[in-house]
């Protein structure tokens, strides 16, 4: 019976046991806990402090150079880098301040507006570019209002308009003092920046009419005079610093007495096809030239006159009286342009541009004209470039014929040499090619 009662509590205690070895090993392991996170860094930024952001230069006399100053500061906790400073005008300078500010540090930028040739409302902007992650652009805005310190009737300038080779022509310019007090002027001479054949062809001579007050400028052209456009910029002395000199533009337009308007025409030897051209003949007004003869040195160029365009006066058309007139018969185009010049119209006939020989072939324009260098003109008709000049190659996507059949071959350069002059624009084969349209002098 006690053995009994021993086994039956020795059962309980391993039953008890094995309950208490399940339950420890079901039982969830206690959670850890969350650790504190960790306080965030502050950031280390740079950032850019303009004042002002708005110039105003005010009253600005014509050949004036003020200057306004802007800071610079770095406001923020990180070194500032100033990568650029940008004026939207030529007229606009600014210094170079320092490319690396310090955290709290600053820097003085200067900022000159240049006046010259630049009269009425001052409206730039300058950019400045940095490193500040917020506004990595700063714009400055500048205003104000240049005015003329002399006023010049009938203009500020003097424009000589056509003038000939050979011609000596006087032209002044009545100069008015609009400045604050008296203004006492000396001329200095032409501007040392012009060309010496533009300095070279005017004359200059300064009076004074009222004391301090009225001027007269007077410039006169000095023959022989190069073709082209001369100008220069007659420089007067001024007695106040703020505006040391005035600056009063001389111009103007030569030409010989009588030209083409052209001396040469190039035609692609890729051409096959024969073309026309226009060329004009401009003479002096006051002097009437005619055209006595066209002929070439190569059979297949031809020049013929082209008639005169008369309106008619019946009421027709100008083509039906064309079909009424031949051409043999037909007046010589003498049509007088805007200015002092007229002009004869000649169409020339060019042959493909593969058919004109080797160096080219002339056309040979006779006038009336005594003068030796105006009763022969002559054009030069070439399918040969310039030597100064490396033509373009034509290029194309090569076929699987092509390819096939010819061996590879180092592609040439596209681009002609940078220090050298264009050539006149060659004929394409492709489009219809009118007549050139010359331009009236």
């Amino acid at each position: 019976m006690e053995s009994r009662k021993l086994q039956l509590s020795v059962g309980i205690c391993a039953v008890l046991v094995g309950f208490s070895l399940a339950f420890a090993q079901d039982k969830e392991p206690a959670s850890r806990p969350t650790p504190t996170p960790a306080s965030p860094l502050t950031l280390q930024v740079p950032h850019l402090e303009v004042t002002p952001t708005e110039l105003d230069y005010g009253q600005v006399w014509h050949g004036e150079n003020p200057i306004r100053e802007v800071v610079l500061k770095n406001t923020g906790t990180a070194p500032l880098e100033i990568i650029k400073i940008t004026a939207r005008c030529g007229c606009v300078q600014a210094n170079k301040p320092k490319s690396l500010l310090a955290p709290g540090e600053f820097d003085i930028l200067k900022i000159q507006y240049k006046s010259k040739n630049r009269v009425g409302q001052i409206r730039r902007g300058v950019t400045i570019q940095t490193t500040d992650p917020k506004q990595p652009l700063a714009k400055l805005t500048l205003t104000g209002e240049v005015k003329e310190i002399v006023e010049g009737e009938p203009g500020n300038s003097i424009a000589f308009g056509y003038v000939t080779t050979d011609e000596r022509v006087a032209k002044s310019v009545d100069l008015t003092v609009v400045y604050d007090e008296k203004l006492y002027l000396k001329l200095k001479g032409p501007d040392d920046k012009a060309a010496p054949s533009a300095r070279d062809a005017y004359e200059l001579k300064l009076e004074e009419i009222e004391p301090g007050l009225k001027y007269r400028l007077t410039a006169t052209t000095r023959p022989p005079l190069k073709p082209g456009v001369p100008t220069i910029d007659a420089i007067l002395e001024t007695d106040i610093e703020r505006v040391p000199e005035v600056a009063v533009g001389v111009r103007a337009i030569v030409k010989p007495r009588v030209s083409l308007s052209t001396s040469r025409y190039y035609v692609s030897p890729r051409l096959n096809r024969a073309t026309q051209r226009i060329v004009r003949l401009y003479y002096l007004t006051a002097q009437p030239v005619e055209i006595t003869k066209i002929e070439s040195d190569y059979a297949g160029i031809a020049g013929e006159l082209r008639p005169a365009l008369v309106k008619p006066q019946t009421g027709e058309s100008s083509a039906q009286t064309d079909e009424k007139t031949s051409p043999a018969s037909r007046p010589a185009l003498s049509t007088p342009t805007a200015g002092r010049f007229s002009f004869h119209e000649i169409t020339v006939q060019l042959p493909p541009g593969k058919d004109i020989p080797k160096g080219g072939a002339k056309l040979f324009v006779y006038t009336d004209d005594p003068d030796p260098r105006y009763s022969k003109l002559v054009v030069v008709i070439t399918n040969e470039q310039s030597q100064r000049y490396s033509p373009r190659p034509v290029r194309r996507r090569p076929s699987a014929t092509d390819r096939a059949a010819e061996p590879a071959q180092e592609p040439a350069s596209a681009e002609p040499p940078a220090d050298v002059e264009k050539p006149d624009k060659p004929d394409q084969e492709p489009q219809q090619r009118k007549p050139d349209k010359p331009t009236d002098p």
